[in-house]
């Protein structure tokens, strides 16, 4: 029984062995090329926009400045949809960013106009633009 039991043993000993791939002696070399890319720098900028229905004006707030805009009456009732809003939007933001003359407004004026504007431009204050 012993014989048998040492048999079993072996066996199963060189059945492991021989399913074992074998060790390597050889040394793969491994060439890793480096690709030197120019990253550019990140850019964001953000904007808040808020309607004040009392005085039918519409302010853009950016880190440097507080931007109004007077709505015609066809965009004081477009300004109440989406599509409506976001135009006005996109043309509040092409005037900003075009050459056209922009007015200065006293942080006064701009609280006589719109107490709800503000205090919404609140930080910029000194730094408020009239864009019609």
């Amino acid at each position: 029984m012993f014989c048998l039991l040492l048999a079993v043993g072996l066996v199963s000993c060189v059945s492991a062995a021989s399913t074992t791939p074998p060790h390597s002696t050889h040394h793969h070399a491994t060439h890793v090329t480096h690709h030197h890319v120019t990253h550019e720098s990140s850019e964001s900028e953000y904007f808040s926009f808020s309607y004040d229905p009392t005085s039918h004006y519409i302010a853009a707030k950016l880190r440097h400045g507080c931007y109004l805009y007077q709505t015609n009456a066809q965009e004081q009732t477009d300004v109440h949809t989406s599509h409506g809003l976001h135009t006005i939007e996109t043309t509040m933001l092409n005037l900003i960013d075009s050459d056209s003359a922009k007015v200065t407004m006293s942080s006064s004026d701009l609280h006589h106009a719109s107490t709800k504007l503000s205090h919404f431009c609140g930080s910029v204050s000194s730094h408020i633009y009239k864009l019609n």
